[in-house]
């Protein structure tokens, strides 16, 4: 057996969380102290001893934390043995991701409603509740709880309800107890929770709850989990709420150890239901727990750890720890401070200087600026950064304003409802004129003021026509948007651009779907009052109510636009646009403000850019150059810091304080900023703002960091060296088989969909081929439990089971039809062969060089009855959403019997069902080495370019770009 040998340069401390036998174990890991590392190393050293990898789950706060961690096993683990460099952990079933990953995963996995649940992010619910407040009874609970004399805003119910439901879920709280405590409240909550599983949704302060109750004794998931989770880790241990904390006991007490990480001197994010009192009462709470201690930072100067100590010692409460630095000094010093006199001379004096460093030879990713938030914030910044030709990328999904090009496309969707909207978040409207978009499209666009005002000239008939006809398919118009006004773009900003506006096209598909998704009929009943009027509106929208031809014209593009000609006598009413594009102006208001910015960051650095990004998003980063600017009262602190919040629950339920924020929560996270810099810190605030009004210096400056400051240099004074680097680390992606052919046909395409986000356009089939997965999956469940498989199953699954969430009702129905007759095509025929199943959407991951490519078997069988599971057959069906060309195909199931292989399984026979057709035609497909080790070449060189960022137009244009969504904009477009 392999043994793990650890290297001479793990300190005593990291050795000792590495190599510790306890059940239960607490790792307090400081800022730079190197616990990827140690993670990584005490999950591989367990695989070495011989624990399975699937026994194992990782839980990480985000999906990016979870590929560096699975890189860094990845590697470990082929270092230390070499059955990993073959198939590493993750392909053998260990487990790492979120805790709603892992959850929704598990849930699914039990099949029935929870398969079929299609995931709700917090975009998706606010818009969701806010298609149906009315209707729920959201509105007048409001109404109830403000009084006769207060203002009604929609908006501010929902999220009053959102924020109340989300304390709730969080917290764990008994029905009972709420419904005690706030009935009307408990009332709503259920009818929505109703209506979540009507619609086939799932959002994600549900999840882990869902998988909680399924782990108690008695649930699903504890009977199929019984005995088969060994150990289970935790990262941001002290980020953890109280719904998780109950899935992590539940794990526990299937009989798993447990291992937490995290340092609750970085809790920022207790406002979302974080409880730092989960971390710190750890080893009381689960008994014979064990403590290591890492203090030791490996990552900043010691000149930035004895400044950033300071504040962290001044928490109240916190664990005692000793927080020294591994690094030499850097004379003359570390840490520079300044002040400016308003926001726009610090933003200058800022860009001056990442001038002057990039000059000296740091590449423009190795500097960080950092903001309490980039929407109140970085606009100044970004601006002289770009009025200098510096490269700048706004991170991740924050702020809409952040970034100048969705700034643009938000403002003119708000043009076109009605010209004013509510931005900030504090009551202020801003106008939006025809004037004022000119000169943002010649500051976005470049183009001149002639040819600014033709666009926009443009853009007023295609405003008008929406409003007139109604809103087709929101991508095809923000798709029609970039083509008139040139965006992306090309040049040294196309880059940058083209994220903004892939992150615009997944937020406005995110609305979209949930105002055109099916809701039940009972939502449309109300035929007097607020309700009704809501649900004839609704019915306009949603795409199963509509009554007019799919993808209507618009008439406002080009003549060779994607809108053609709008045909005469063609009528929908005068409101179906305009209340398509209200309620869209109302999520932009709601999504330009905090709520996406507060997020941790799912984003990919890139070495060629400034990074701007909120201090949030840069929780477990490291640049070797930050600046934290805008340390003044209000904006670090948060001027909302204990700002009182409405909720429909009272006090004695949760701890409303740590909702509300606390001075504490926002030293920790000015404390996370300040452990970001490696070998430069940069600090500053200004004077007053703009309009003459006098800025207050931030009291954590003239209070806890008080002291520190004698030792800071003044602004200038430090010139850190510029090392070359390896440049920013890419870990190796984790791909499919269908974006791996998007790449294949042309790469810049695959660049716009999966790096960008640029969404496809919406199919009225949607959810179609991932309904007869389900069918057959369901009825594979009850062979392997010894249930032959009949025709008349498959209606009765029907009857359970059956939604598509944007047909329309003629289509619906025949679609129906036709998944009835398919599978019961497929029964009558193979039915038999469902009793031999071993599993029914069995993960696989094919590991490539340069990537790992994951995939689903959609039938795991043994090869024959009286087999013992060791020899058996794969079953892959081919339905129009995931048909890939047929050559890929059979060479894409071939990879996955590789690596059924290396799981000790041995393949016998591979089958490609078609359920396209009626007959249910079944291609065996040969196991062909030679033919799948050519394939895999194809794979490796295709990941290659991925990985290496090379995303090249097709070779024969005219060709790929017939049926491409983005060819009305696309540089390349034939």
């Amino acid at each position: 057996m392999a043994t793990h040998t650890l290297p001479e340069w793990l300190s005593e401390p990291q050795r000792r969380a590495i190599l510790s036998p306890a059940a239960r174990l607490q790792i307090v890991a400081g800022a730079g102290s190197g616990k990827t590392e140690v993670l990584a190393r005490r999950v591989v050293r367990l695989l070495v001893e011989g624990v399975d990898p699937a026994s194992i789950i990782a839980f990480t706060f985000t999906e990016k934390a979870a590929a560096e961690l699975k890189a860094r096993i990845e590697t470990r683990a082929a270092e230390a043995d070499e059955r990993f460099r073959e198939l590493p952990p993750v392909g053998r079933g260990l487990f790492i991701g979120t805790t709603h990953a892992w959850a929704l995963r598990a849930l699914q996995e039990l099949g029935g409603a929870y398969e079929l649940a299609d995931a709700l992010s917090e975009e998706q619910e606010w818009a969701l509740v806010y298609r149906v407040a009315r209707r729920l009874g959201v509105v007048d609970l409001y109404a109830e709880h403000v009084g006769p004399t207060g203002k009604i805003s929609v908006a501010q119910a929902v999220s009053m309800f959102l924020r109340s439901a989300e304390v709730v879920y969080n917290e764990r709280l008994e029905r009972e107890t709420a419904r005690a405590a706030a009935p009307r409240f408990a009332e709503v909550l259920e009818r929505y929770e109703w209506l979540l599983g009507e619609m086939r949704l799932m959002p994600f302060r549900v999840m882990i709850g869902r998988a909680a109750d399924e782990l108690a004794p008695g649930g699903r998931l504890y009977e199929r989990l019984q005995g088969r989770i060994a150990h289970v880790f935790v990262d941001e241990y002290q980020d953890f709420n109280r719904a998780q904390e109950t899935l992590l006991e539940r794990l526990a007490a299937l009989g798993a150890a447990i291992t937490v990480v995290g340092d609750d001197d970085q809790a920022i994010y207790q406002w979302r239901g974080g409880d730092v009192s989960l971390f710190l009462s750890f080893a009381q709470r689960f008994n014979a727990a064990e403590r290591v201690e890492l203090g030791e930072n490996h990552r900043c100067r010691p000149e930035i750890v004895d400044f950033a100590r300071v504040l962290a010692e001044s928490l109240a409460q916190r664990l005692p720890k000793q927080l020294t630095a591994a690094r030499k000094p850097a004379p003359p010093g570390a840490v520079e401070l300044f002040v400016a006199s308003t926001p726009e001379a610090e933003a200058q004096t800022i860009a001056a200087r990442i001038e002057k460093l990039i000059a000296a030879g740091h590449a423009p990713g190795d500097i960080a600026v950092l903001y309490r938030s980039t929407r109140t914030s970085a606009r100044p910044l970004v601006e002289a950064l770009r009025a200098r030709g510096i490269p700048v990328q706004v991170v991740g999904h924050g702020s809409l304003l952040a970034r100048p090009e969705m700034a643009l496309v938000a403002r003119l969707f708000v043009y076109w409802a009605g010209r004013t909207w509510y931005p900030n978040g504090e009551g202020r409207p801003e106008v939006v004129t025809r004037e004022a978009l000119e000169v943002e499209i010649q500051a976005v666009t470049g183009l001149d003021a002639e040819r600014a005002r033709a666009a926009m000239d443009t853009l007023e008939r295609l405003g008008e026509g929406l409003r007139r006809e109604g809103v087709p398919d929101i991508v095809a118009v923000f798709n029609e948007i970039l083509a008139i006004l040139g965006l992306p773009g090309q040049g040294d900003d196309a880059a940058a651009r083209e994220l903004g506006l892939g992150q615009m096209s997944e937020l406005l598909t995110a609305f979209d779907h949930v105002v055109r998704r099916a809701a039940p009929d009972a939502l449309y009943r109300e035929t007097t009052g607020p309700g009704a009027a809501e649900g004839a509106e609704d019915a306009m929208l949603a795409a199963d109510r509509e009554d007019s031809v799919w993808g209507l014209a618009l008439g406002a593009g080009s003549a060779d636009g994607a809108f053609g000609a709008a045909r005469p006598g063609l009528v929908l009413g005068p409101t179906r646009g305009e209340a398509y594009l209200m309620r869209l102006r109302a999520f932009l208001e709601e999504f330009a403000g905090r709520a996406a910015e507060e997020a941790p960051a799912e984003w990919e650095q890139t070495a060629g850019a400034v990074q701007v990004l909120t201090i949030h998003q840069s929780k477990g980063l490291e640049f070797p150059i930050v600046f934290v600017p805008s340390l003044v009262e209000g904006r670090l602190p948060s001027s909302r810091l204990g700002r009182p919040q409405e909720w429909y629950l009272p006090d004695t339920l949760f701890d409303r304080a740590r909702y509300e924020g606390e001075e504490d929560d926002e030293a920790r996270l000015l404390y996370v900023a300040l452990t970001r810099a490696k070998e430069l810190l940069v600090v500053s605030w200004f004077e007053q703002y703009q309009e003459n009004r006098r800025a207050a210096v931030s009291r954590f400056l003239t209070g806890a960091l008080r002291p520190a400051l004698g030792g800071v240099r003044r602004f200038g004074d430090v010139a850190p060296a510029a090392a070359p680097g390896p440049g920013v680390r890419t870990e190796p992606p984790t791909l499919d088989f269908s974006s791996l052919v998007t790449y294949a046909e042309c790469g810049y395409r695959y660049r716009l969909r999966h790096v960008c986000g640029f969404q496809p356009l919406l199919a009225r089939e949607l959810g179609f081929g991932k309904l007869l997965h389900h069918l057959i999956a369901e009825l594979a469940r009850a062979g392997a439990a010894g249930r032959r498989a009949q025709p008349g199953d498959v209606e009765r699954l029907l009857e359970r089971s059956f939604y598509l969430p944007f047909a329309g009702r003629e289509k619906r129905a025949a679609l129906r039809e036709s998944a009835r007759r398919r599978v019961e095509a497929y029964v009558r025929r193979h039915g038999d062969e469902l009793l031999r199943t071993i599993q029914p959407e069995a993960r696989f991951e094919v590991p490539l060089a340069a990537a790992r490519v994951r995939g689903r078997i959609d039938l795991l069988l043994r090869a024959d009855e009286n087999g013992n599971g060791t020899q058996v057959e794969l079953v892959d069906f081919k339905t129009t959403s995931n048909r890939p060309p047929a050559e890929i195909h059979v060479n894409q199931l071939r990879l996955y019997a590789a690596a059924a292989e290396a799981m000790g399984l041995e393949p016998v026979r591979l089958a490609i069902h078609d359920l396209d057709t009626d007959g249910g035609a079944r291609q065996l497909v040969p196991l062909d080495h030679a033919a799948r080790e050519a394939f895999r070449e194809r794979l490796e060189a295709w990941a290659e370019g991925i990985r290496a960022g090379r995303f090249e137009p097709p070779a024969e244009p005219e060709v790929m770009c017939r049926g491409c969504d983005f060819r009305r904009f696309c540089q390349y477009s034939a």
